[in-house]
């Protein structure tokens, strides 16, 4: 059985005449792909489930921003794991993550893998 997983992402058209939705489904190939899930401790009352999608031709990192979960590409990185999402960085080294607003050049999350 061939494993699929289907990222979607809905885009409404913001004019007047167009308020039909529009959607998009990629699907990716996981034979041969490590799909795993770390949960982050990111200070008070803030815990990240990040899920990671790492085959030989992609990366990608799905986690939670401003209550949306947008799918991160995985991107060059001197050390660790980088991935970017529209102005968002999500960088994970060893036990640590940091989730970076570029844009505003503001950190927005520091985290750290739970013990589990």
């Amino acid at each position: 059985m061939r494993n699929t997983i289907m990222i979607a992402a809905i885009l409404t058209l913001p004019s007047a005449s167009a308020m039909a939705d529009t959607s998009l489904a990629i699907t990716f190939d996981l034979d041969g792909a490590d799909v795993a899930t770390t949960t982050y401790d990111c200070g008070p009352d803030t815990t990240l489930a990040v899920k990671y999608i790492t085959s030989e031709a992609n990366a990608l990192a799905l986690l939670p921003v401003e209550g949306a979960e947008r799918v991160f590409a995985g991107v060059v990185a001197a050390s660790g794991s980088r991935y970017v999402s529209g102005p968002y960085e999500w960088w994970a080294d060893g036990e640590t993550a940091m989730l970076t607003d570029l844009i505003a050049d503001k950190m927005i999350l520091e985290c750290e893998a739970s013990q589990q």
